[in-house]
């Protein structure tokens, strides 16, 4: 693919255009900026999008979530589920992005492309990775009130 035949596009079009696909059951691509889900997923890999077509979130499942306040999008980690909602957070942050309903949810990474490598997604949804993105939270920052939220 060219420069020329690559579509730049950023903040709400971005969230409306990647919602609209997923809404529409298929996947979308997109390439990710920022550091919130290091070492897991870096700056400039491409991520693929699904939805979750009548499947439940799980804990460990990396996530996309619409950021409405900052006409963002959001791909992060669900760490903790309680009945319908859902704690979401990057692996390498200490704050949590909230507590979330399924709604909430765009979809789901289904793939993660590093140049010409395609990482395992497998791997990134392990018992060992999910824990340290919860210590990171529950031991670092101040989280009762979102706790007692999802007891």
């Amino acid at each position: 693919m060219t420069d020329s035949q690559r579509l730049e596009i950023s903040g709400h079009n971005f969230q409306q255009l990647i919602t609209s696909v997923v809404e529409k059951d298929a996947l979308v691509t997109f390439k990710v900026t920022g550091k919130s889900m290091f070492p897991n997923i870096i700056n400039g890999d491409r991520l693929t999008l699904a939805p979750y077509q009548g499947q439940e979130p799980e804990v460990g499942d990396v996530v996309a979530l619409a950021n409405l306040s900052k006409n963002t999008i959001s791909v992060h980690r669900i760490i903790k589920k309680k009945a319908e909602l859902f704690l979401i957070k990057g692996d390498n942050v200490f704050k949590s992005d909230g507590v979330f309903s399924q709604k909430s949810i765009i979809g789901y990474i289904c793939e993660i492309k590093r140049g010409k490598k395609k990482i395992n997604i497998n791997k990134l949804k392990n018992k060992r990775i999910v824990f340290l993105s919860k210590i990171r939270f529950f031991c670092l920052s101040k989280p009762l009130f979102l706790f007692n939220l999802i007891k």
